[in-house]
């Protein structure tokens, strides 16, 4: 099984289910990272949404008609096992579940499937991780940018409040938990 960061090395499509046109939504904010890093990132939206940044909306993975390197996934924890059954039966390389999210059945049904599973990983926060730490390739083969350009860094960085801190009710039980923003490699990949 590779590594999270020899599967985002290798990976050029990135199926992102759950993608929100809301800048507010961590997938959205993750989404344009990754897109900013010159990955090919097709949002997966059953719901009435068209498009997300740009890029037109598929409502499930079964319409994309190109290979998919990584099916990341923005949905909660009861979804998983649905998406891992649909990544295997598109011949996706990879399932990747999202910063607070876990899946013992999605990982038995990838990892079955010979897909290649992370799970409770941020891909934009690996990604700025191998940024910082080596040079790599963006997708397209070009130097990817650092995350940290124009002199950001995550300790000049606001901290972010949590709901209960900033007296907004919490979230339905069972619900994912927020991301952290991924780095930010335009300054436009805030959440």
């Amino acid at each position: 099984m590779r590594t999270p960061e020899e599967i985002l090395r290798e990976s050029r499509t990135i199926a992102l289910v759950g993608a929100s046109p809301n800048p507010a939504r961590p997938s959205h904010g993750v989404m344009r990272y990754l897109l900013a890093q010159s990955y090919h990132v097709i949002p997966v939206r059953p719901l009435t949404c068209d498009e997300v940044l740009g890029v037109r909306c598929v409502s499930s993975l079964a319409e994309i008609d190109e290979p998919i390197d990584l099916v990341d996934v923005f949905r909660r924890e009861d979804a998983a096992a649905e998406h891992a059954h649909e990544a295997v039966a598109t011949g996706a390389k990879a399932f990747w579940l999202q910063l607070g999210l876990r899946s013992p059945e999605a990982r038995q049904i990838a990892t079955a499937g010979g897909l290649d599973y992370v799970e409770d990983r941020c891909t934009a926060i690996v990604h700025g991780e191998l940024v910082r730490g080596s040079t790599i390739r963006s997708a397209s083969g070009a130097p990817a940018r650092a995350p940290e350009a124009e002199g950001d860094s995550a300790a000049a960085r606001p901290r972010k409040t949590s709901g209960r801190e900033s007296g907004q009710a919490a979230a339905e039980p069972g619900s994912a938990r927020r991301e952290p923003p991924p780095p930010e490699g335009d300054r436009g990949a805030q959440i």
